[in-house]
């Protein structure tokens, strides 16, 4: 049934479009899960505000929707193999398209309060070169065929990009997305990040398994709070990265053999950097709001002496080549997840004291055999 509510609250259902009365009174159509094939060509409801047409079998939307009022249109989960070339909703706020067969969008989308846009799950091979989507916040192109975005946007006010599970062998030069917060970038073809990124907001880039064999020696994200680059190709890490405000560095299975000696990170709250070829960790590691470092599966030989970690709860330092446990490891008062197992370390008397305190006192997570 077509669900249908007036602008006087009123809730009708009609079998078809056709029975559908006060056309001028509809501020909401629910046409889903309806076996539709195609939409009436004239979509004359002035006042339509959302219109929910996921679930059918269309293959195309009507070239000439009358809706100026609509605000929201959800047309996921059908056929489409292409949009109308001239989308003219002025007043649109989100539009949802996933998981259709597109291969591409209107070179010329009318939608100047547009704030939401999920197109995911096509199979897009490119994005126009000039989206124009003056006030959008959200965009997401996952799963498609994308092997490169535009090299200008236009997206003064998009907050995150989400474009996962595509073919991107690079990102733009200069993407200028000044208000960007969340990029999120995994499972592409990614060679390299560039060096100039321009931007200057981002809190959070995720780009893991790609096929990275270094990041940019300054990566000028002021603002950034969380770097994944877990499952690359990356030897190392730059020596001076300029990230004052990263809260988490996710760097594992990667080719790594050492970490930068100078481990600038004042606000660093987690450090996981298992699965590398790391033989050693950095000698002066102060790291002084650390709070948890997982650094297994290496082949680490010792521990630095002097850590000045004063605020680590968890430590993990399973399967590596550690013979002997670091005596600053007495410091570690508020250390209550340890991991030592596989390594064939003899715990010292002092050691085993510490142990035996900490277990009976807030170790949850204990093994070090």
């Amino acid at each position: 049934m077509i669900k249908v509510i007036y602008s006087n609250n009123r809730f009708k259902k009609y079998k078809t479009f056709e029975q559908i009365s006060n056309c001028e009174m509809i501020i909401s159509i629910d046409c889903s899960y309806h076996g539709l094939t195609q939409l009436p060509e004239n979509m004359n409801f002035p006042n339509l505000q959302k219109l929910i047409c996921s679930y059918n079998q269309l293959t195309q939307l009507p070239e000439n929707m009358n809706l100026p009022n609509l605000q929201e249109l959800n047309c996921s989960n059908n056929q489409l193999t292409q949009l109308p070339k001239n989308m003219n909703f002025p007043n649109l706020h989100s539009f949802d398209c996933l998981n259709n067969k597109l291969t591409q969008l209107p070179e010329n989308m009318n939608l100047p309060n547009l704030h939401s846009f999920d197109c995911s799950n096509n199979k897009l091979i490119q994005l126009p070169k000039n989206m124009n989507l003056p006030k959008l916040h959200s965009f997401d192109c996952s799963n498609n065929k994308l092997t490169q975005l535009p090299e200008n946007m236009n997206l003064p006010n998009l907050h995150s990009l989400n474009c996962p599970n595509n073919e991107l062998t690079q990102l733009p030069e200069n993407m200028n997305l000044p208000n960007l917060h969340s990029l999120n970038c995994p499972n592409n073809e990614l060679t390299q990040l560039s060096e100039n990124m321009n931007l200057p907001n981002l809190h959070s880039l995720y780009c893991s398994n790609n096929k990275l064999t270094q990041l940019p020696e300054n990566m000028n994200l002021p603002n950034l709070q969380k770097l994944f680059c877990w499952r690359n190709k990356l030897t190392q890490l730059p020596e001076n990265m300029n990230l004052p405000n990263l809260h988490s560095l996710h760097c594992s299975n990667n080719k790594l053999t050492q970490l930068p000696e100078n481990m600038n990170f004042p606000n660093l709250q987690e450090l996981n950097c298992s699965n590398n070829r790391l033989t050693q960790l950095p000698e002066n590691m102060i790291l002084l709001k650390l709070l948890k470092l997982y650094c297994y599966h290496n082949q680490l030989t010792q521990l630095p002496k002097n850590m000045n970690l004063p605020n680590l709860q968890a430590l993990y330092c399973s399967n590596n080549k550690l013979t002997s446990y670091p005596l600053c490891i007495l410091n570690f008062i508020h250390l209550h997840e340890i991991s030592f197992d596989n390594n064939g370390i003899e715990l010292s008397p002092q050691i085993a004291q510490f142990f035996s305190r900490m277990q009976h006192k807030n170790l949850n997570n204990y093994e070090c055999l």
